[in-house]
């Protein structure tokens, strides 16, 4: 995770309950889950795609929950994450957590 003291505003509110979850630790309930900064987005978005988290998130969606990225991970609820140019790994583009409204290609 990058960025991490991002998130120290909300720590210090004393009406924000915020969580860090460990990967393995089940998604407690919540209003919001953040995807924290990366900075190897598509590999990032690979370890979470093979963990679940299309369904996780679709669940949490489903009942009214909502999902943000920060940094990097702005945008992994997106249909793809284009990475042209391989600035972060080689030259290709990775299906997103398809959170948002999604159409085919």
């Amino acid at each position: 995770m990058s960025h991490h003291t991002d998130f120290d505003a909300l720590r210090a509110h004393p009406e924000v309950d915020l969580q860090f979850v460990s990967i393995g630790q089940p998604i407690p309930h919540a209003h919001l889950i953040i995807l924290p900064g990366s900075k190897n987005t598509r590999a990032d978005l690979a370890f979470l795609i093979a963990r679940g988290w299309p369904t996780i998130s679709a669940g949490h969606l489903r009942y009214g929950g909502k999902l943000i990225g920060t940094c990097g991970s702005f945008q992994m609820p997106g249909r793809a994450v284009d990475d042209p140019h391989g600035i972060e790994g080689d030259p290709d583009t990775s299906k997103g957590l398809c959170c948002l409204i999604c159409t085919p290609r």
